[in-house]
């Protein structure tokens, strides 16, 4: 899509997004909901997963200081296989609230692609599409990193 929007002279603007603390902010409740209504896992599955995401505890080790363990909430289980994929599935929803671009997915990073008739035309899709994903965002109790967030314009201006 990009590459023949710049090829016939049309302006082509990607946003690179990042989730910030992605993996520890995942509300496991909304997971368990996407889970069982959007991928349809139930069963003996089901309440693995659920048994996977309860009752998870942390402390941290630094040096010969230990720090309490405390019950995390919030998230996925971090360096596991599935944690990554747990957040994948969090958010493979994503792409159905935009209207007028595309996007990737990986791991923590969401890539939007749009592209118009004029620099105007493309600004005007992307404030538009922005406000979809911040929808999505609050409705899925994740934020952006938005020191890490960058737009860039491909193609002429107009």
């Amino acid at each position: 899509m990009r590459e023949r929007a710049v090829e016939e002279g049309q302006p082509c603007l990607v946003v690179f997004q990042d989730f910030k603390r992605a993996f520890e902010t995942v509300d496991r409740g909304l997971l368990l909901q996407k889970l069982k209504n959007w991928y349809g896992i139930d069963g003996n599955l089901f309440d693995w997963l659920e048994s996977f995401l309860s009752d998870r505890y942390q402390k941290v080790r630094y040096n010969k200081c230990v720090s309490d363990t405390l019950l995390i909430d919030d998230g996925v289980p971090q360096g596991s296989k599935l944690g990554p994929l747990l957040f994948l599935l969090c958010i493979n929803d994503l792409p159905e609230v935009l209207v007028e671009c595309s996007i990737h997915l990986f791991a923590d990073d969401a890539i939007l692609y749009i592209r118009g008739e004029t620099s105007d035309e493309v600004v005007n899709i992307v404030n538009q599409e922005l406000i979809n994903v911040w929808e999505w965002l609050k409705k899925n109790k994740l934020c952006l990193e938005v020191k890490k967030t960058i737009c860039i314009v491909f193609g002429k201006r107009s």
